[in-house]
């Protein structure tokens, strides 16, 4: 999964990638299947989805699935193994839908939804009927790709694959530790967010359930964001308080200035949420300026937000530690530019 990822995320642009994993998948476990046919028909599915999608978003959601109908036909493997199930997997698109009379030909080898001399959609038309036939083959022609579709509405592609979940090769300790450290960090915080897509900031949301803070606020706003937080630094002055903006696609520092300026006095720790496309341009931006910014970059991964937090908190927190101790020690920072200041003061005297 993580391959196709890479592969797919650096072509979305300014579409967003949302990731939707059954809560039912606990810990992570790998699936017995034929990994580079089922990363074939991902990767088909979303290309299709991105091609027909100039804007908003895409979905790849895995399920455990239970409709008792869709189980009987795999009855046989699910008596013979506990660690049976079966998953089902789909990618939702916000695209330009399809037209109802094209969606018999759809599957069918070479043809195209816009077909013509003077089609915009560029491909082979294969893409599908691959996938259809990968699917047929894992399934062992028990499942089959199919869709809902709305014109102008945007379009779900849906398959079911039969797997056995096994437990992971590399041991996960070492990440479950680092999740149970991350969460004590967070512990008792107050989080404020501003993320204006209903799709980000749900799963925005599910990736946080796990933390025990003491509030979370949602704003609509940039203004509304700012007054907040002034007004929960006043109320809580002791807590840490940590402000998540998503910046969208493209969001220009022009904008983002003004309100890291109204905020700088609330010793807030900001995130700025961005796609990973977009992560470079803001870099550039957040270390010209003088106040903390950080990044988490978007598809959003297992566990990547509290980690992501919990890292940033603690780098401020050993920041501190190590400038309290050198106040103790009598150590005073040393002024970089001073060697500069007195070669020009020595030029000025000649």
């Amino acid at each position: 999964m993580d391959h196709v990822l890479r592969l797919i995320v650096v072509q979305c642009g300014t579409v967003e990638l949302i990731l939707d994993f059954d809560d039912d998948i606990t810990g992570e476990p790998w699936i017995e299947c034929d990994r580079l046919r089922l990363q074939q028909i991902l990767l088909n599915l979303l290309s299709n989805a991105m091609k027909f999608t100039p804007n908003g978003s895409i979905t790849l959601a895995v399920k455990i699935e239970k409709n008792l109908d869709v189980l009987a036909k795999f009855g046989k493997e699910i008596e013979s193994s506990e660690n049976f199930v079966v998953l089902f997997l789909s990618v939702k698109d916000t695209g330009i839908g399809i037209d109802p009379s094209k969606k018999k030909a759809l599957f069918k080898p070479f043809s195209q939804l816009d077909a013509g001399s003077t089609r915009k959609y560029t491909g082979t038309g294969l893409g599908l009927t691959i996938a259809q036939n990968l699917v047929h083959r894992l399934s062992k022609e028990r499942s089959k790709i199919e869709f809902t579709s709305e014109v102008n509405e945007g379009t779900t592609f849906f398959f079911h694959l039969p797997v056995n979940l096994i437990p992971p090769v590399l041991p996960v300790a070492q990440e479950e530790e680092r999740k149970k450290h991350s969460l004590e960090l967070l512990s008792k915080s107050i989080f404020v967010v501003f993320i204006s897509s209903p799709e980000i900031r749900k799963f925005f949301t599910s990736e946080i359930r796990g933390v025990n803070t003491l509030l979370r606020r949602y704003t609509d706003s940039l203004n509304e964001t700012s007054e907040l937080l002034k007004s929960l630094r006043e109320e809580y002055p002791k807590c840490n308080l940590l402000c998540f903006v998503d910046t969208g696609c493209g969001s220009e520092e022009i904008i983002l200035d003004p309100f890291v300026e109204s905020i700088k006095s609330t010793g807030v720790d900001l995130f700025l949420i961005t796609h990973i496309n977009q992560r470079n341009h803001y870099h550039s931006w957040f270390t010209s300026s003088d106040f903390p910014v950080n990044i988490i970059t978007k598809p959003f991964y297992k566990d990547h937000i509290i980690n992501s937090c919990a890292g940033a908190m603690q780098r401020r927190k050993n920041k501190s530690a190590s400038l309290r101790k050198r106040s103790r020690d009598g150590i005073k920072p040393i002024p970089l530019l001073a060697p500069k200041k007195a070669a020009n003061a020595e030029g000025a005297k000649e």
